[in-house]
């Protein structure tokens, strides 16, 4: 059988379509959605991957967006501007809905607009992506400036190197974020690769699909030896990760590419609306299980809050990207 043909420029081309995937895969991994099917179970239950994924095409946006502008101003401005126009109002509605009717403390409210429970390492209302992306973008004109065609590779290496020493350091700030580092700076090696036309060469395939075999040989070494039954794997996972995103990308992105010409929308439309998917979906749910109680179960509450959360979410950017003068 003749693998799929993975190229570096398909990560460029199919990324809206990955990060739809893996914002699919990050809401079925929330949301309880009581089933069970063998591969597809196990597969859902790794949905915290999904995050390394979007740190990979975070990163590989960033090099694209700043070899067109590199402006430190232009570049924080457009992030802020993308962020926070569509974070800041979804955040406030969804926090008041929760504290009138979850009962949620009024203090939720201010730490989920501040990042207040992120800074601290605390469990609290924020999710901890968009602060933790905040981070990455903050640091990245810095980055990007001391980086050059002649060092980008020993810089990327010193970055991935760099996320794991703080993650030992200080694990208990750096718990989701540290180990998701060196995709960020890997995606944007990748970035720089696309721009200057370099093609993977026959050797470099193989070493993509010998990553991509030993980290999911591991993962599902994880999951079925029962020493690891007593242990926390997730943090496991994430380590393969850092060795797994990349090839796995490659490899979604060859088999999208075998049928070109179908747009991919259901993916496409949770990549397209990626941000505010991401901060409503778990908020719907507990919000309709509420209203729903036990009238319905979880499995179907879910799916509907997920069709809730499309409409939701849609409508949501639409408006306030119109308002900006935001380009959907």
């Amino acid at each position: 059988m003749k693998l799929p043909n993975i190229d570096l420029t398909l990560l460029s081309k199919y990324r809206t379509q990955l990060m739809g995937l893996a914002m699919l895969w990050v809401v079925i991994y929330h949301l309880p959605l009581v089933f069970y099917i063998p591969v597809i179970s196990e597969i859902r239950w790794c949905g915290y991957a999904a995050v390394d994924i979007f740190f990979l095409l975070s990163g590989l946006g960033v090099y694209f967006s700043w070899s067109r502008t590199p402006s430190t101003s232009q570049f924080y401005k457009k992030r802020i501007i993308r962020i926070f126009a569509l974070y800041i109002p979804i955040q406030l509605l969804i926090q008041i809905i929760l504290v009138y009717y979850l009962h949620f403390p009024i203090s939720s409210i201010i730490q989920a607009l501040t990042f207040y429970d992120f800074w601290l390492a605390e469990q609290g209302p924020t999710p901890w992506f968009i602060p933790a992306i905040c981070l990455m973008y903050l640091i990245s004109p810095i980055y990007l400036k001391v980086t050059s065609s002649k060092n980008i590779l020993q810089n990327t290496v010193i970055g991935c190197i760099l996320g794991l020493v703080l993650f030992g350091l200080f694990p208990r700030f750096f718990s989701e974020l540290g180990t998701r580092i060196p995709n960020y700076f890997i995606g944007i090696y990748v970035g720089y690769l696309i721009k200057n036309k370099v093609q993977l060469s026959s050797t470099g395939k193989i070493c993509m699909y010998v990553l991509l075999i030993t980290g999911i040989s591991l993962i599902c070494i994880f999951f079925a030896n029962p020493y690891f039954n007593n242990i926390e794997i997730g943090p496991l996972i994430r380590y393969v990760m850092i060795i797994t995103a990349l090839p796995l990308c490659l490899f979604i992105s060859s088999i999208i590419n075998l049928s070109s010409s179908y747009k991919y929308p259901v993916l496409s439309f949770f990549g397209k609306y990626s941000l505010p998917i991401y901060l409503s979906h778990i908020p719907m749910f507990l919000i309709l299980d509420q209203c729903i109680g036990t009238k319905m179960s979880k499995t179907l509450t879910g799916i509907i809050s997920i069709i809730l959360c499309m409409m939701f979410s849609y409508f949501t950017q639409k408006i306030i990207y119109k308002y900006f003068k935001i380009e959907n």
